[in-house]
């Protein structure tokens, strides 16, 4: 991982430049520029914005108009209002009321949309959630990506929901769409339409009208 810069830190005193602030303990470096703002802890984390926290870490940096908070890690940064990384290491929060609980070199790019962990997963539109994996990517709005890795939702293919890997939803034809590699069931499944990527291994009765199959078979049908 090349894109955050981890050198060798050169220390100073904590400081204070705003009003009603603390600094709770820490190494050297911590420094708070907002108002209502704190530093519990960590070396040379920084709290920009008013009412702006971090709990800890190395080199955080909690920016944005207000309420922006970061609990832990290294290199991590938010630099919008309302915005929250749990910890971490080099992930970044940039739009409002956004979150960011973990992992690394992971980015949320617009509002109301979560990433849960992973590595190099990537947020864009709002409105979104990626639970975890490796490059993820949703641009789109209103889509969730559960895991696996190098899965990708275009700005135009709303409502979209992934789980597996290698995945892409590219158009508006392919929103409110549910992609999967392969479903295995044991019950029935009711619906009116059902669309697979690679197959369906099913092991009892589909209730429903259509079926598209673009990659596999059905089998088990009752």
């Amino acid at each position: 991982l090349t894109t955050c810069n981890s050198s060798t830190l050169s220390l100073s005193a904590n400081s204070l430049s705003a009003s009603l602030n603390i600094v709770g303990g820490g190494d050297f470096g911590n420094a708070i520029h907002g108002a209502n703002a704190g530093v519990i802890a960590g070396c040379r984390n920084t709290a920009k914005g008013i009412v702006s926290f971090v709990g800890g870490g190395t080199c955080n940096t909690a920016n944005g108009l207000s309420g922006a908070s970061i609990l832990g890690g290294a290199f991590n940064s938010t630099n919008n209002t309302g915005t929250v990384i749990g910890g971490g290491y080099c992930n970044i929060v940039s739009e409002c009321f956004s979150a960011l609980l973990g992992g690394c070199c992971n980015t949320v790019g617009n509002t109301f949309s979560i990433i849960g962990g992973g590595c190099l997963n990537n947020a864009q539109g709002s409105f979104n959630n990626i639970f975890g994996g490796y490059k993820n990517t949703v641009c789109s709005n209103n889509s969730s990506v559960v895991g696996g890795n190098n899965n990708c939702v275009a700005s135009a293919a709303t409502g979209v929901f992934i789980l597996g890997s290698g995945l892409s939803a590219f158009d508006a034809t392919q929103a409110n769409t549910t992609f999967v590699n392969t479903i295995s069931a044991q019950t029935a499944v009711a619906g009116t339409t059902l669309s697979a990527e690679d197959g369906i291994d099913f092991n009892g009765s589909i209730i429903g009208c259509n079926f598209i199959i673009k990659k596999g078979i059905i089998i088990g049908i009752n």
